[in-house]
């Protein structure tokens, strides 16, 4: 994983990986060329790679909507051409930051948005979120044998995004929905409500992703 985000997310030179994964002592295992190419085309880090850079947490998914500071993507207009005003970035920060549903955050805004207003500005925020440009680059970046794409298809990428959106940053079906779906379809996946449903109701999901030491479970 440490080859796979020095090579493939920070474009390092295949020369520098090498060198920096074999600061070790000498008579460690020296890192090859061949090594890297192995290890860029195996499922495990393909899967565990794009969940990694998939998953992206409240305050980063504010901070990128706020201020385009997410490392490697920039914003489709940049913050000095968004003009978001006071009232708006408040309403930013209660819906993505602090988790707020759109009725909690209109009760807060009452008298400075209306909730037809925050429903545009949500949905605006929704059509900026970076998750389908990074399945783009992320097929790009790791289709060394023409699957990338097919990997990332695979039900068990898309279901463990889900259970941590769910479980650790406790998002409502819908909002989990707006990170995953687009990004899912970008891949060759569909993810419905319906699906999400499914998956989360009577704890289904967390029982089928139950982690062991001797098992992976993406």
């Amino acid at each position: 994983m440490l080859a796979a985000k020095l090579f493939l997310i920070d474009k390092q030179p295949w020369e520098i990986v090498c060198r920096i994964l074999n600061g070790g002592a000498s008579h460690d295992y020296q890192v090859k060329r061949s090594d890297l190419d192995a290890w860029m085309s195996s499922k495990y880090i393909v899967r565990s790679l794009a969940y990694s850079e998939l998953y992206r947490s409240n305050e980063r998914i504010c901070e990128y909507l706020l201020h385009g500071s997410m490392t490697g993507f920039p914003l489709a207009l940049p913050p000095e051409k968004r003009n978001w005003n006071s009232d708006q970035a408040f309403a930013i920060q209660l819906r993505y930051r602090h988790g707020m549903h759109l009725d909690q955050v209109t009760a807060r805004m009452s008298g400075r948005l209306t909730k037809s207003e925050l429903g545009s500005l949500f949905d605006r925020c929704v059509n900026e979120f970076p998750f389908i440009e990074i399945v783009r680059r992320l097929i790009r970046d790791l289709d060394y044998e023409k699957s990338a794409k097919a990997q990332l298809r695979e039900a068990g990428l898309w279901q463990r995004l889900v259970f941590q959106y769910h479980s650790h940053d406790s998002l409502a079906h819908r909002e989990i929905y707006e990170r995953t779906c687009g990004a899912a379809g970008e891949a060759g996946y569909t993810i419905t409500l319906a699906m999400l449903n499914g998956w989360l109701s009577g704890g289904r999901l967390s029982q089928r992703l139950v982690v062991r030491a001797d098992k992976v479970a993406i």
